[in-house]
């Protein structure tokens, strides 16, 4: 099997992000009790699980939570390429989701 265990992730920038989202993300990374995405904090940023079986509740999830249109764009466009991962890091590149 070619590829076994190799997954995909996106890497983009924190400068996508509403400063909003940044608080957001940064309360998910230290909460034991995830109820959006499983968010884990790094030195430049975060690493945002993309989840496959539950995409719709997730972004439902989201939206209650109050992270923006941009990150949910984000989030649809790294499912939409089969990203199991979001790298969003403040070096990565500035990505032109619309």
């Amino acid at each position: 099997m070619a590829n076994q265990g190799v997954h995909s992730f996106l890497d983009a920038s924190t400068g996508l992000l509403e400063n909003a989202d940044m608080k957001i993300l940064t309360a998910l990374a230290n909460d034991v009790d995830v109820r959006g995405p499983r968010v884990l904090a790094h030195e430049y940023g975060w690493w945002v699980n993309v989840s496959t079986d539950l995409f719709k509740e997730i972004l439902a999830e989201c939206r209650k939570l109050g992270l923006s249109e941009k990150f949910e764009r984000i989030y649809r466009y790294a499912h939409e390429n089969g990203c199991w991962w979001i790298n969003l890091d403040a070096d990565a590149e500035m990505l032109d989701l619309g």
